[in-house]
Parts: structure tokens; C-alpha cells; sequence
């Protein structure tokens, strides 16, 4: 009895239904035996008499029922146990009052009877079968009755117990377990039922065996969700391959036992009791995974069951707040790590399937759009780890969401700066994410998606598109630009997309790019931090983006990202810088950059906007920018007829071409400016990439800079 026990409480879950089918085996032999014999010194009193009895056949009606009746104990088996032990139970009864066998018998009734009964009633909509579900019921429920046991009383005498235990703590070796404690008690928010005077005696008793107390209960709810398959679910220590088909995936076993729950179990009301307290993200991980993974099942079963949005515009909002108020329990600790291997890993890989469910639908319904934006902002910010090749672009819709536009009317009062539009997202910034993330750390993170070896199309646009829209929000962030590295970072983004990403992509990422340039020129004058960044956007090329925006706009069509107001409206404003640059030192470095950038680029596209002139869909629009374009050369102190002399002459030593010989663009025009080698001032590059690889290749035997030194 003791081996079983230790299993009940210590063992795994989901374990004990073998167990206890052999035990009442062996019960049901020695009752059978005893009947037969009417030996009083068999083993059947000293049974009774130990609480084994009684005990034992309740918990096997339990296990029954919780372990899913489907190895081990079985609602026929349950049957044949309880058939036996009714004669030896009603024989026992006929005692004498004052007979120790026969009030250690009524003694276990009276604990186990009616808690077991009032169980099975609760659990009758999980049963794998209900028929079979209701014999055992009414068998037990008979049973009690023809021992004299009168269910009014005994439900009248469970409640006064339960009342009582509600203002003790549950662990047994606690002071407080015998008497009422001076403080509130705090709820395990696994099965609800245990409460504690303390974090340390919770922590206790989860060690002493209540783990595999509410592992029971959430093994049944994890039966029952409807969401995953079991090849779908995979192990917590690896994040879970996202696809549409993995999160609305929906084997039908359980459905209508779920949609019970949810709907008239109060369910939905229990999951937002738990989500909501402050410490849920501090509970034992398995149980805040497995609470995660009910919220989505609730979700994607709402898909098709509208009725169950009210009860998730209660749930959402409290799950989003609860995550953003309490960030630091989702970021890694190697403290709680040396108990559980990467548990914050598997609580983030929770709550970011969630949260992409509901991104996937209509966020919008739920009426919480700040909320579910924070907690779509944590999801990307410690989730590095789903940065994979094949999951990035999900972690950039997800970053996507959090940062897009949103109405002004989310966050209360005035702007601190009625220089800056006001917008939401620039609120949001402010408000929510600078004072919580910090500048730098944010900045770093950006950092590292765009960084990312396989950001390209969509997961490029949509990053380059948060990034800029976020930077642009916030004059801190903009004045970090540079020294965080966020800006070379971004510059080689779009030049990596204008080489290998798809056609027709580049229209939307340039016209983010051209937008912050425009946006920096404009609030330079009142925000004295950012007139340092100007400078660095001449030295990473805002000329050459400026000239493929042109390009682009024309090549791309006007559907969406770039147009011609655009374009007029940045070339207005870099009109203002370059006229100011130029007039510096003819020595002075950003002078003769953006003077590098004219001699390039200034003529050829010209010639590619007249070219195209026929092409355009608006002639007049057209004709406007080429002559702005024009006009902002001439200004510069270029003269058409020599430019054009030098361009075509460069065409002719195809400089125009990446020196490396295995490049595409070898043989072919670059659409992106060349860089020089620093050494001879010969090779040209379309990447470094491209000057690394032709580098190893022999050119540091060739070039100038290695013999310079020798």
C-alpha cells in the first residue's frame, strides 16, 4: 500500500492505472477467498481496519476516469472490483457498532463516498463512454446508500470539511496545516484546490508529490484539447515548426467534450482566473504551457464556434497584460534553468503560437489592440531562437504587427513634443516599449533580425518596414541609429534584397528607407540629437538610395510602397542636405562622398528617366521628377554633356561590373553601387560578400595595398 501510495504521489502522471488494476486484483482474490471460507483470520479486516479497502476502490473509480480508460483499469474492470467488495462491505456493515472493522469501513465511506461521487457526476461529459460512465456511478451511489449513508448529510459534511481546509495550508507539515493561518492564503493555480500560507511551503509541496496532483488534471484537459494531433505537438524543448496546418489542425475526438468544458464548465472563466494573477508566468512551466496550450486550443476552436468570443475578449486581454507586466519571466535565467532545462524557452514557445493565432485572425475582435501588441513585442523580443530559416518570416509578421499604424486615440493627454506628429505608435514607443525594453537593448535586437543570414522578401520587407516606422516614432532611437549599428544594418538589408530577392519587391523597403531620410531632414531643425545622424546617411549612400528609388518607382509601378509624391517629396528634402554639404571644404570627406554619389549615379539615372518617360502612368508626374532630378545635378555643379562623356565611358571599361568572377554580375550590369577596393582602387564589388570571396580567390596577390606594404 505504501509502494502505492508513493506512486500517487511521487510517480509520473498518467502512471498509476496499471498499478492499482493489480492491486484490486489481489483485493478481489482475498475478498473472494474470505467470502468462500468465512475465514476470520484472513486478510480482509486487517484491510479494512488500514483504510486500504475503501480507499483503494475510490481512487480506482478516479483513475479511472483521469487516466482515459484506455490501459489498465477499465470502466467493466471498475465494475468487477466493486460487484465483490459490495457483499464483503454489507457483511462487514452487520457488525457490531463498537466492532473496529466495522467503523474503520464506514470511517473510509464517510471520507472517500461522496467526494468520489460528486467526482464522477463532474467527470461524466469526459467519459469515453457514458453508459459505462453512469453504471459505475450508480453502483457507487447505491452502494453508499444501502451502507446508510445519506447523501444530504454527507454532502452537508464534505462542504463544512472543505470550508475548513480552505483556511489551511495543505501542506501537512506546515504548522498552519492544523490551524488557521494570520495571512491570506495563496491558490495553486493547477488544480485549485491546494492553497498555501507561503511560496516556500508551495515550492514544499510540489517537491512532496502535489505535482503529479494537478499533472493528473492537466493530462485530462491535454486528452480532451482539440488543437494539436500528436505528431503536431512536439517536444517542449525544440520551438514547434509553425505552419497553418499545425496551429488549425483539429482531430475530432474530444471536440464535443471540449466545446462542453468550454462552454458550460466554465472553462474559459477558470483560464482567465489563472492567466490573470501576477505570479502565472512564475508557476511550475509544464502547468503554464499546458494553460497556454488550452487558451489555444479555445481560440482555434472559435474559428468555428463564434459564441466563444466573449468569453476570449476576457481571456486575451489578461493573458497579454499578465506577459507584459511580468517580461522578465519570459526572458532566459540560468537560475531556474539548473532546475528545469530551458523551461522559459518552452513557456515563450507557448505564448508565441498563441499570440500568432491570434495575429493569424482578426486581432481586431478581440478589443484589446494594445494589449495583444505587447505581448506580440515580447514574443519577437525574447524569442530569438525562433529566428530560424524557415520560421523568420513568421517572427517578422509578428514584430510587423506590434509596430504597424494604429489610430491616436489608444493612449491618453497631450504629446510631449508638438513638433512630432502624434500618432499611436509613436505613444507606444514612448509610453510602453522604450521605458521597458530600454533604447539599447532594442536597437541590439533589431540589430540581430536584420542580421540574419535568411532575411530576404517578405521577411525582409516586413522587418526593414518595423524598423524604420519604429525609429522614425522615436527621436532616441533615431540618435541611436548609427552608433548601434542599425543603419549599415539596414542598408545592407535592402542592397541583399535589390541583388537576390524576388522582382517586384523593393518598392515598399526603399520607400521606408527614403521615408526616414525624409523624416530625419524634417526634425532635424527642433530635435537637436538627430542632426548627427545626417552625416552617416551620406556616408552609407543616401545619394545611390536615392537614385534607386527613382528607378524603382518607375520600374515598380505605383500600386503600393513608392510613388511619384513620394519621391518628389524625398528628393525636396535631399535637395536642401546636398546644396548644404556642397558647400563645405572641397576637402571636407562628406563633401567629396556625396559628390562620389552624383558622379555616379547623378547622369545614368537621368538617362534611365527619360528612357522611361513613355512608360510612366502619369507624364506629368513623370516629367516633374526628372526635371527635379535635373535641376538638383546642375545645382551640384555637374554639367549633363561631361557626365554623360564619363558614364559612357565608364560603361566601356565596365566598371559597371563585379570584379569577382563567379558573381551573376561579372557578366552583367550591377543594380547596386559598386564598392572599391581599397587597396588598388581597380577591383569593384556589388558586395562584400563578393570582395571576401575574390579576396581568398588570388586578389590579395594582386593587390596594391599588400606590395605597398612590402
Amino acid at each position: 500500500m505504501e509502494a502505492v501510495n508513493r506512486q500517487a504521489l511521487k510517480g509520473a502522471a498518467g502512471n498509476q492505472s496499471d498499478t492499482l488494476l493489480q492491486l484490486l486484483k489481489a483485493y478481489t482474490v482475498i475478498q473472494k477467498y474470505a467470502m468462500s471460507t468465512m475465514d476470520p483470520q484472513s486478510a480482509v479486516p486487517v484491510l479494512i481496519r488500514e483504510g486500504c479497502m475503501v480507499e483503494i476502490q475510490a481512487r480506482g473509480l478516479r483513475v479511472c476516469v483521469t487516466e482515459g480508460n484506455r490501459t489498465g483499469l477499465t470502466y467493466y474492470m471498475c465494475m468487477t472490483f466493486l460487484r465483490t467488495f459490495k457483499p464483503c462491505a454489507l457483511a462487514t456493515d452487520r457488525l457490531s457498532t463498537k466492532n473496529p472493522i466495522r467503523k474503520a469501513l464506514r470511517q473510509g465511506f464517510r471520507e472517500h463516498w461522496y467526494s468520489t461521487l460528486l467526482f464522477l457526476r463532474r467527470t461524466r461529459a469526459r467519459a469515453t463512454s457514458i453508459r459505462e460512465h453512469d453504471k459505475v456511478l450508480d453502483f457507487w451511489r447505491k452502494l453508499g446508500e444501502d451502507l446508510g449513508f445519506d447523501e444530504a448529510k454527507q454532502r452537508e459534511e464534505y462542504e463544512r470539511e472543505l470550508r475548513r481546509a480552505l483556511r489551511r495550508c495543505s501542506r501537512k507539515e506546515c504548522p498552519y496545516h492544523a490551524k488557521e493561518p494570520p495571512v491570506s492564503l495563496r491558490v495553486c493555480k493547477g488544480c485549485t484546490d491546494a492553497r498555501y500560507c507561503s511560496r516556500a511551503c508551495q515550492r514544499q509541496d510540489w517537491k512532496e508529490g502535489h505535482k503529479n496532483q494537478y499533472r493528473s488534471i492537466m493530462l485530462l484537459c491535454w486528452m480532451l484539447m482539440p488543437s494539436y494531433s500528436p505528431v503536431a505537438h512536439r517536444s517542449r524543448s525544440t520551438p514547434r515548426p509553425y505552419s497553418e496546418d499545425i496551429i488549425y489542425e483539429r482531430p475530432g475526438r474530444g471536440l464535443i467534450t471540449f466545446l462542453y468544458l468550454v462552454t458550460e464548465a466554465n472553462l474559459c472563466a477558470f483560464i482567465r482566473e489563472v492567466v490573470s494573477q501576477d505570479d502565472f508566468f512564475d508557476e511550475y512551466p509544464d502547468f503554464v504551457m499546458s494553460v497556454l496550450d488550452i487558451v489555444m486550443s479555445i481560440v482555434d476552436v472559435s474559428r468555428k464556434a463564434p459564441s466563444l468570443l466573449d468569453p476570449l475578449k476576457d481571456i486575451v486581454p489578461a493573458l497579454c497584460t499578465t506577459a507584459w507586466e511580468n517580461r522578465d519571466l519570459l526572458a532566459d535565467d540560468n537560475g531556474v534553468d539548473q532546475y528545469y532545462s530551458r523551461c522559459r524557452h518552452g513557456v515563450r514557445d507557448s505564448l508565441y503560437y498563441v499570440v500568432m493565432a491570434l495575429v493569424q485572425s482578426s486581432p481586431e475582435q478581440y478589443n484589446c489592440d494594445v494589449a495583444i501588441r505587447r505581448a506580440a513585442l515580447l514574443c519577437w523580443f525574447y524569442g530569438l531562437e525562433f529566428e530560424t530559416s524557415t520560421d523568420l518570416v513568421i517572427s517578422a509578421r509578428v514584430l510587423s504587427y506590434a509596430t504597424r499604424d494604429f489610430p491616436a486615440d489608444f493612449y491618453p493627454g497631450e504629446p510631449p513634443d508638438p513638433n512630432t506628429p502624434r500618432t499611436a505608435l509613436t505613444d507606444f514607443l514612448r509610453i510602453d516599449v522604450v521605458p521597458a525594453l530600454g533604447v539599447k537593448p532594442y536597437l541590439e535586437r533589431l540589430l540581430k533580425t536584420l542580421q540574419n543570414p535568411a532575411l530576404l522578401n517578405n521577411s525582409l520587407i516586413w522587418t526593414v518596414s518595423s524598423v524604420c516606422r519604429t525609429i522614425a516614432n522615436h527621436p532616441t532611437l533615431l540618435a541611436n541609429i548609427v552608433s548601434s549599428g542599425v543603419l549599415s544594418a539596414l542598408v545592407e538589408a535592402v542592397n541583399k534584397q535589390t541583388l537576390t530577392g524576388d522582382p517586384g519587391t523593393l518598392s515598399q523597403v526603399l520607400n521606408e528607407l527614403v521615408g526616414l531620410y525624409s523624416l530625419t531632414i524634417r526634425i532635424s531643425s527642433v530635435v537637436p540629437d538627430v542632426h548627427s545622424v545626417i552625416p552617416a546617411f551620406v556616408r552609407e549612400g543616401r545619394m545611390v538610395m536615392e537614385a534607386r528609388a527613382l528607378r524603382v518607382c518607375v520600374s515598380e509601378g505605383q500600386d503600393e510602397g513608392l510613388d511619384y509624391n513620394h519621391c518628389l517629396y524625398s528628393l525636396k528634402g535631399f535637395r536642401t542636405c546636398a546644396l548644404t554639404m556642397n558647400k563645405l571644404s572641397p576637402k571636407n570627406t562628406l563633401r567629396k562622398s556625396i559628390r562620389q554619389g552624383f558622379r555616379e549615379h547623378w547622369y545614368p539615372t537621368l538617362d534611365f528617366l527619360r528612357q522611361s518617360r513613355s512608360a510612366s502612368p502619369s507624364i506629368n508626374e513623370h516629367d516633374e521628377i526628372t526635371t527635379a532630378w535635373q535641376s538638383l545635378g546642375e545645382a551640384m555643379g555637374f554639367a549633363e554633356t561631361t557626365q554623360k562623356a564619363e558614364y559612357e565611358r565608364e560603361v566601356r571599361k565596365a566598371l559597371r561590373r563585379c570584379t569577382w568572377k563567379e558573381c551573376r554580375y561579372h557578366t552583367e550590369e550591377s543594380p547596386v553601387s559598386l564598392r572599391s577596393c581599397k587597396g588598388c582602387a581597380e577591383a569593384k564589388y556589388c558586395s562584400q560578400s563578393c570582395q571576401r570571396k575574390d579576396w581568398k580567390d588570388g586578389h590579395k596577390s594582386r593587390c596594391k595595398r599588400i606590395h605597398d606594404t612590402e
